[in-house]
């Protein structure tokens, strides 16, 4: 169910990692296609690199010249904290901009 009325919800789970971008890039764009705000749930990652990082800002960018919002279901916080963290961008969209994400009910 997504927390957004009318919103397409890309949940993500388990190793967001380099192997995976193709299918990460894939499913992002599948949902910006359907013309509606996007969230992304990233709650049962265990694993999130920098591939995933700018595939989410990169869907981002593409959602804003689309005309449409996209959102994190909550703060960056686990693995997303940590790569943020790790590659000093702890000042970053992803963790910092409270338009890019929405709070869970």
């Amino acid at each position: 169910m997504s927390l957004i009325e009318d919103a397409v919800t890309v949940a993500c789970s388990g190793e967001l990692c380099l192997p995976r971008a193709e299918e990460i890039r894939d499913t992002l764009l599948a949902a910006l296609d359907q013309a509606q705000p996007v969230v992304i749930d990233l709650s049962q990652a265990t694993e999130i690199d920098l591939s995933t990082v700018q595939l989410i800002l990169a869907a981002r960018l593409s959602a804003e010249r689309r005309g449409l919002s996209l959102w994190l279901t909550s703060p960056a916080d686990g693995p997303l904290a940590a790569t943020l963290l790790a590659a000093g961008l702890t000042g970053s969209p992803l963790s910092t901009d409270s338009q890019f994400r929405t709070e869970g009910k």
